[in-house]
């Protein structure tokens, strides 16, 4: 079957009608097969495919085989390139190629299109974790720990966010695994250390709970704000403690429902433990011990310590060793973020036998003079400035032994302070960081917790080219929360006068207590931080209840809960830089002070309040202030008196107070009573 007879035809050959007369038609070939064959053959190759790639040089595809039939067996199938194959970024296209016994011959296209895959980096610096272990004594026994861990977010496209329904259940999703981890606490049978297992890839998933974007991840920052995604890992894990290297029977999986991709702050992982696990030695044999329970919050809650006034004194010197030397007085805010959830988790992380938890300065604007001009110290925006807080002692493992976690303890706490000083139009830096360190009672620092940098050598200050200047700082002191003195006025009387619809006039007597924040510690401390050459301190009313009666009802004046009535006291001549220049500071000299009062006026059943705040200005002779010194508000204009929904048509004209009687306020404002009759208020 299949043989051919061919004529091989050397001319063609005419052809001649039926008298023998040519008709122009030439037969140039001839092909008979006596005895044909009915072999088949045909192929169907898959459809285009796309791959995502994390390797510049693309992926390694396996496509499914093509479907080929024939009834000429055997028929060899090539494919170009194979299945299996490097496939590089960009589109490549497959060609498929069926040959029979008889060598019948099928083909088929289609193409395997490579796209760099988007991978995200998740690098969380510091997370806790609790791993529960059963001892062979049937004891439980819970290790915290804490450390850096680190993910790859495979997305399913080019882009951030992109993602896909691979398990067909309507939700995107795409893969995960954890390159990196390092926890590490104390347990009763030593320092623990816990680390990926080499050799063993610890995968995981990212799944949107709800698909409000196809071919997206449905959960911040991809998706709309409060929705969320399941989120799994099965880890391999080596748990390293006494000088044994251990690992669980199988791997941890750990599951969570995230906010955010990273994990948002407080998002935690558990492993649902059906039954426990065995840890095994390093040949494999059980070692009694089982893991019951794990926890693990990469990201945890931090706290934010924001320390509005705070003191610091830098100490120059013009050369490294026997130098004229200058105390520079400095005042302002701090903010410190504390890696420490609410309920004062913490670790050994460092084997000491001592929890602690890293922190690190966000903020830092202090300011005071020097005999070079203002000054102005803040952070180095180019390198962070980080620190730690560990408890003295070790009272309750897992947790940091400080006020407000434990009733009672102490901490050592320091930063490497890298700073910018600001001096005029020239900027400083140290040639090294600032080392601070401190025992702190209370976690932000309680009222006179105070840093101190132990210099073992002066720190060099250089230019913005990193020149040496040949100035020195040979100590430094920074208290971010100094003590305050409370000045309690017990009794103080105020009168105002009105003048009622009838015409008649009226005196209203208030008397009650006044209270007033100032934050300056014992000593005087204080600075010039707006660069006038006065050292000042800020202050704060905390507290004012003036009582009294009208003929139109009760008249109560106290301050707006809603807002912060604060103020200042200034020196008025800086006779002793770094102190405020007032007595019981210095034996004499004056200071400007002032409030901004935000208060509630109660007439009756009426709640009104200033349209701006009661700017209260005088120039005291003591702190707190001497008999007779009177704070006047020197009113440029009328202030309109609101009540909670629209203006009263009022406005206050006159404001003085006598806070050493010890505490009058005279108030004058124009007002509307209730039935739209004008009661005026005078002085």
């Amino acid at each position: 079957p299949g043989d051919e007879y061919v004529n091989p035809f050397l001319q063609p050959i005419e052809l001649l009608d039926a008298n023998g007369n040519p008709t122009g038609i030439k037969i140039v070939r001839e092909v008979h097969t006596p005895n044909p064959d009915d072999c088949r053959v045909s192929i169907q190759c898959p459809p285009d495919m796309k791959r995502g790639a994390i390797a510049a040089a693309g992926v390694v595809v396996n496509y499914p085989a093509p479907i080929v039939n024939g009834n000429c067996p055997p028929i060899a199938v090539v494919c170009a390139p194979p299945t299996g194959s490097v496939f590089p970024i960009g589109t490549t296209p497959v060609t498929c190629t069926a040959t029979d016994s008889r060598g019948h011959v099928a083909t088929c296209a289609f193409r395997v299109t490579v796209f760099r895959r988007f991978v995200e980096v998740d690098k969380m610096p510091y997370g806790t974790a609790g791993l529960s272990l059963l001892h062979p004594n049937g004891q439980t026994e819970l290790v915290t720990l804490a450390g850096p861990t680190t993910v790859h977010v495979m997305f399913d496209g080019e882009n951030e966010g992109d993602a896909t329904d691979d398990d067909g259940d309507g939700r995107d999703e795409v893969q995960s695994e954890m390159v990196d981890m390092d926890l590490r606490g104390n347990s009763s049978m030593g320092p623990v250390q816990v680390v990926l297992q080499p050799g063993q890839a610890s995968l995981g998933q990212i799944e949107e709970t709800a698909n409000s974007q196809p071919g997206r991840l449905d959960v911040p920052p991809f998706g709309p704000p409060g929705s969320t995604a399941d989120s799994f890992f099965d880890v391999f894990v080596e748990i390293r403690v006494a000088g044994a290297v251990l690992h669980p029977a199988r791997p941890l999986h750990m599951a969570g429902i995230i906010r955010h991709k990273p994990p948002a702050p407080g998002d935690t992982y558990v492993n649902p433990f059906l039954d426990p696990v065995d840890l095994l030695d390093a040949n494999g044999r059980p070692t009694g011990i089982k893991v019951v329970r794990e926890v693990h919050t990469p990201n945890p809650e931090k706290e934010i310590d924001v320390m509005t006034y705070g003191l610091a004194q830098f100490t120059l010197a013009l050369s490294a060793v026997g130098g004229a030397t200058e105390v520079v007085t400095l005042a302002g805010p701090t903010t410190v973020e504390v890696c420490i959830p609410p309920d004062g988790t913490a670790a050994d992380t460092d084997g000491d036998g001592r929890d602690q938890v890293p922190t690190r300065m966000t903020s830092m604007d202090l300011r005071g003079i020097s005999s070079f001009g203002p000054v102005q110290v803040v952070l180095d925006p180019t390198r962070p400035t980080l620190g730690a807080i560990e408890e003295t002692s070790n009272a309750t493992p897992g947790k940091l032994d400080v006020p407000p976690f434990t009733a009672a303890g102490t901490a050592d706490s320091f930063f490497d302070v890298f700073v910018e000083i600001r001096v005029g139009n020239q900027v400083y830096h140290p040639s090294g960081p600032l080392h601070m360190q401190s025992v702190i009672r209370h976690k932000p620092p309680a009222p006179g917790d105070t840093y101190v940098n132990p210099f073992t050598q002066p720190i060099e200050l250089l230019d913005a080219n990193g020149r040496g200047t040949g100035i020195f700082i040979v100590r430094e002191v920074h208290t971010p929360n100094p003590e305050k003195e409370i000045d309690r006025m017990p009794l103080g009387t105020a009168q105002i006068s009105i003048t009622l619809p009838n015409g008649a006039a009226e005196v209203v007597t208030l008397a009650g207590p006044t209270t007033v924040e100032v934050c300056i510690p014992p000593n005087g401390l204080a600075a010039d931080t707006d660069g006038d050459g006065r050292d000042q301190v800020p202050t704060k009313m905390t507290f004012m209840d003036l009582r009294g009666n009208s003929s139109i009802g009760p008249v109560r004046a106290t301050l707006d809960p809603t807002r912060m009535t604060l103020g200042e006291i200034e020196e008025t001549a800086n006779n002793t830089p770094g102190t405020l220049d007032v007595p019981p500071f210095t034996a004499a000299g004056t200071a400007d002070s002032f409030f901004d009062v935000f208060v509630e006026l109660r007439i009756g059943n009426l709640v009104l309040h200033p349209a701006q705040p009661l700017h209260m200005q005088g120039i005291i002779r003591h702190k707190p202030p001497a008999p007779g010194d009177e704070y006047v508000n020197p009113f440029l204009q009328p202030i309109e008196l609101l009540d909670a929904t629209h203006t009263y048509g009022t406005a206050l004209t006159a404001c003085m107070a006598v806070p050493s009687r010890p505490s009058l306020i005279q108030a004058a404002s124009k007002l509307m009573c209730m039935r739209g009759s004008p009661v005026i208020v005078t002085e």
